[in-house]
Formats: structure tokens, C-alpha cells, sequence
């Protein structure tokens, strides 16, 4: 599924925030990526996802190579990719269940069943009364399980959770953490980064891979 072989990032040419990581993800393996703020977390999935291109070595991901995989054809890698983002990146001249259909919408799915599939999702996470809202109006928390419902909502082989947990209070969290061990027993591999390591007590089955100062540890 993920393979990492000799990755380094770097920037302004001298700043190493990953080095030299190797290690390979299996299909269907849940992943605690743990570090503190700063460590390389949200660059390491940025990589898996290409917002990002290493400095060095090579990445494999869903049987692409995405250091060279051309433009055009990152559509390609990234409908196999849930991606919850730590800053929502919701659109804001679509409404809450727009933003969270979108995928579906892309993948030409039938309207009925996007609002049966959006409305269950919804409900899950509390968000059933806000359907019709501008993102705009909504709380930090509900801008999170917004952009959360959004990432599963078309059960996506692999799902890449930076931070989800981060503005949710106690039971909302574990709504959350009780979604992506749902969407991993379905067969989605997924990878959760936090610096909450206490979270990991939540699924005693999850593998823990340890991320400070660009180094990886497991």
C-alpha cells in the first residue's frame, strides 16, 4: 500500500523536516503516527498525498510512484485518498452537505443515493442539523467533522487523519476514533496523526510509529 525507501524533505535547501525514512504500510493496517507539533507529521502525509515531493528517495503508494507521477494523473492517486485536514480546507461557497458530497458528486454517484449516504454520515457525527449551513458559520469543532464526513464519505482504500481529533470534546473524539476503526475493519488502511499519544489506548490492535525532530521510530 505505502512503501517509504531513503525519503528526505527538505526546504530552503538546508531544513531537514523528514530524514531518511524507510518503512512500509501494509493494505489494511491502522496507523498512530505520534509526535509533537513540528515533528514532520503533516509533511509525511502531505508526501503520501502529493501536495508535497521529496527531496530524495522514493515513494509508493497504491501502485503509484508519486514522485513522478505526472499532474494530470494525480486525480488518479488521490480519489483512492480520504484526506481529513488539520485546517478543514472545507469550500466556503458550498454548504455543509455539499462540501461533504463532493466526492460523490465527483464520482457521478446518483442523488439519492447521496443523500441517503450524507444524511447517515451526518447523523453520526452531529451534524444532521447543519446540512443546509454556510461553513462559515459554523464552530471549529463542526468545521472538523465536516471536513472529517467528508474524507469517508466515499469509503476511500486509504484514509490519511491529520490531527481529527484536535478541536472535538471527549465523546465526539471517540465518535471519530469508533468511524476509522469502522472504515480499517472494512478493509481502509488508515493513518492517524496525533501528538495525543494516549489515543492509541483507544485500539490496543493499531501498529505506533513515533515521528520527532524528521526521524522515525518505531
Amino acid at each position: 500500500m505505502i512503501r517509504f525507501i531513503n525519503v528526505y524533505k527538505a526546504y530552503h535547501s538546508t531544513y531537514y523536516v523528514l530524514i531518511d525514512l524507510n518503512f512500509h504500510i501494509k493494505p489494511g493496517d491502522f496507523v498512530f503516527l505520534i509526535g509533537p507539533s513540528g515533528a514532520g507529521k503533516t509533511t509525511l502525509l502531505k508526501l503520501i498525498y502529493r501536495e508535497e515531493k521529496p527531496t530524495q528517495g522514493e515513494i509508493l503508494v497504491s501502485g503509484f510512484n508519486v514522485k513522478v507521477l505526472p499532474n494530470k494523473k494525480l486525480y488518479l492517486l488521490r480519489r483512492k485518498i480520504g484526506v481529513i485536514f488539520q485546517d478543514f480546507k472545507l469550500i466556503s461557497y458550498l454548504n455543509v452537505f455539499e462540501n461533504i458530497a463532493l466526492m460523490l458528486r465527483i464520482l457521478n454517484y446518483p442523488s439519492h443515493f447521496i443523500e441517503q449516504k450524507v444524511s447517515e454520515l451526518a447523523q453520526r457525527l452531529d451534524l444532521e442539523e447543519k446540512l443546509d449551513s454556510q461553513v462559515e458559520t459554523l464552530s471549529i469543532g463542526e468545521k472538523q467533522r465536516v471536513a472529517i464526513a467528508r474524507a469517508l464519505i466515499h469509503h476511500p482504500p486509504l484514509l490519511l487523519a491529520d490531527e481529527p481529533t484536535s478541536n472535538l470534546d471527549l465523546l465526539r473524539s471517540e465518535k471519530v476514533i469508533e468511524l476509522l476503526k469502522e472504515a480499517n475493519k472494512e478493509g481502509a488502511t488508515v493513518i492517524f496523526a496525533t501528538h495525543n499519544e494516549s489515543l492509541t489506548e483507544s485500539f490496543s490492535q493499531a501498529r505506533i510509529m513515533h515521528l520527532e525532530k524528521g526521524i522515525l521510530k518505531e
